[in-house]
């Protein structure tokens, strides 16, 4: 799989012609229509407040797909963290059609045990409900994971939020020279790290099957060449 991953980046790399480059804009403009109305309820806490707002990071998620459409806060009529506290007649004067709550906890602050469920609010039945004990740097990743699991309970299809990005961003200098840096980030965006930056073009980043390395084209040497770099090391080949 591997060997075939990189014959599709050399590939790419004969149809790209140098010094030229393209500049790739990803524009969300709206939602569909049919969008799914949702309720994602703020996540109660018991003990240390988590480091994350999961519910938030959950709502956007499922809002940036243009399949849902989550209920302002403003809306909620209550705020339930557990099954038994679930009132499904308030939901459905809402009309909302999901329903996800959940709660956090901790003991020392590091570690966090996060729960959730997911509910059809008009069968008045839960659709799945998971525990997860995770630590404080990842719960970004976490949240990102239940926003999946609810993409796909809904859609039938795998969600990508937990999924990362690579881009090359593009930076005009004073001087008018350019700077140019190859960027991993959350599907969402956030966490953004860079992984090389050059005063040569960078194209064509592809991800590796184990997700831990990058391949991409670079112009440094004067030439197009293929480099494959291991995020966990920083080591490229």
């Amino acid at each position: 799989m591997f060997t075939r991953w990189l014959k599709t980046v050399a590939l790419l790399m004969f149809f790209v012609p140098w010094p030229a480059h393209a500049l790739l804009t990803i524009e969300i403009t709206g939602g569909s229509e049919a969008a799914l109305p949702i309720a994602v309820v703020p996540f109660g806490n018991e003990g240390f407040a988590p480091p994350e707002d999961i519910s938030s990071i959950i709502s956007n998620d499922l809002k940036s797909s243009g399949r849902f459409a989550p209920l302002k806060q403003s809306e909620l009529i209550s705020q339930p963290h557990e099954g038994q506290q679930v009132n499904f007649a308030d939901w459905r004067l809402l009309r909302s059609e999901g329903l996800l709550i959940g709660k956090v906890s901790s003991q020392d602050g590091e570690n966090y045990q996060v729960q959730f469920q997911l509910y059809d609010v008009y069968k008045s039945q839960q659709l799945v409900g998971k525990r997860y004990n995770v630590p404080a740097s990842g719960m970004r990743n976490l949240a990102h994971q239940i926003a999946d699991i609810v993409y796909e309970t809904l859609t039938g299809e795998k969600g990508v939020f937990s999924t990362r990005l690579a881009f090359v961003t593009e930076i005009k200098n004073a001087d008018g020279s350019k700077r140019y840096a190859l960027q991993i980030s959350d599907a969402d965006g956030a966490s953004p790290r860079t992984v090389l930056q050059s005063r040569q073009p960078i194209m064509s980043p592809s991800w590796a099957p184990d997700g831990d390395r990058l391949a991409y084209v670079t112009f440094e040497n004067a030439k197009s060449e293929i480099f494959v770099q291991e995020l966990s090391t920083g080591k490229r080949q």
